[in-house]
């Protein structure tokens, strides 16, 4: 199921790895300074800076349902019940299956 989610993402034809981050979300909102920091140390020494900071505003709309900016995504997984209140049983219950280690990991 990833290989078929992620396999276009992987391919270097429409995403060049020399010009491309392949980025998980939940590390974009938990760990943000860490991947730019990360990120920061790939970049120029003299590279332009940006004219205006990134906004963190919602920029887009999706399947009719307005997409959260980064400030209401973070203030809504800040509660542990918002982290799976969309799994359904069946959901649960696969993770169950999985190694523990695993999801450590994640």
């Amino acid at each position: 199921l990833w290989s078929a989610a992620m396999g276009s993402f992987l391919d270097e034809e429409l995403y060049p790895s020399s010009r491309c981050v392949l980025l998980r979300y939940e590390d974009f909102l938990f760990r943000f300074w860490d991947v730019m920091v990360h990120l920061s140390a790939f970049l120029t020494s003299n590279g332009q800076r940006l004219k205006e900071p990134p906004s963190g505003d919602r920029g887009k709309v999706h399947g009719g349902d307005e997409v959260r900016g980064r400030h209401q995504a973070l203030k809504f997984y800040a509660w542990i019940g918002n982290r799976h209140c969309d799994f359904d049983r069946t959901h649960l219950e696969r993770m169950q299956e999985l190694e523990p280690t695993l999801l450590r990991a994640l």
